[in-house]
């Protein structure tokens, strides 16, 4: 079994490929999911808040005793979204390697404890949290054993009967080679219990005129080179899984 200070090491490099690679996606505090710009984010949107509401429903989990990290908080969007499902601001701690994301999640809501770190261990006590949520963390991490690292990482700082709940793209990301997730492989039977897994695809919340229109795309025609192409990656996002969701708890 490996050690706390080798684990730490390996996610240290981990936060090197993901910052590296967010200075392309998101540089400073670049909020790329804002202003709202086609119905496939609507649609992803209102995809996690379903399957995070219903998360919390079939967990055993009380409200007013919930203590949540949201690790990979961005600036901060995912964890808002708990304050509509009942959390309180003092309830949440939002966890980023980004400082320019964690400045901007300030900014829009101070009174939830944003921080950010260099990506080796997690800088709190362990069984700190009782909730540890993680939208699209998992898919930025290039190799199989360090995402099992930041799985160990996380087992430590939650608390005996404990959640944790993903909520992730199907596919990697293309900066880290693709392939499916398969978040389940990352989580020990011997240590989390499966208490929910269901691939998602965030298109269902759209209206069957809208998935047309984004299957075509306005920018797109038939005389244009490109036009197949995007024309069946945006199929297959229809026809396929687009995300997964995960609970499990802490044995």
């Amino acid at each position: 079994m490996e050690s706390i200070t080798q684990v730490s090491n390996q996610l240290g490099q981990v936060a090197q490929q993901v910052l590296s690679d967010y200075e392309v996606l998101e540089p400073d505090e670049a909020d790329t999911w804002n202003p709202v710009k086609s119905e496939y984010e609507i649609a992803y949107r209102l995809s996690l808040l379903y399957y995070t509401a219903k998360a919390v429903c079939l967990s055993s989990i009380s409200l007013e005793t919930a203590k949540l990290l949201d690790l990979g908080c961005g600036n901060g969007r995912s964890t808002r979204m708990y304050l509509d499902l009942g959390l309180c601001p003092e309830q949440l701690t939002g966890l980023d390697l980004r400082p320019g994301t964690i400045n901007l999640a300030r900014k829009l809501n101070p009174a939830i404890n944003f921080l950010s770190y260099e990506g080796e261990a997690l800088p709190f006590a362990d069984q700190s949290f009782n909730w540890v949520s993680m939208a699209g963390v998992i898919s930025q991490i290039q190799d199989v054993e360090s995402r099992k690292n930041l799985i160990t990482e996380i087992y430590r700082k939650l608390q005996p009967g404990g959640f944790v709940y993903n909520f992730d793209k199907f596919r990697a990301s293309g900066l880290v080679g693709g392939g499916e997730v398969r978040p389940l492989q990352y989580f020990s039977p011997e240590q989390f219990r499966k208490i929910w897994y269901t691939p998602v695809r965030s298109y269902q919340f759209m209206s069957l005129k809208e998935k047309v229109a984004n299957l075509f795309g306005r920018e797109f025609s038939a005389g244009n080179g490109e036009f197949k192409k995007k024309f069946l990656t945006r199929l297959s996002q229809v026809v396929r899984p687009s995300h997964s969701v995960l609970l499990v708890q802490k044995c």
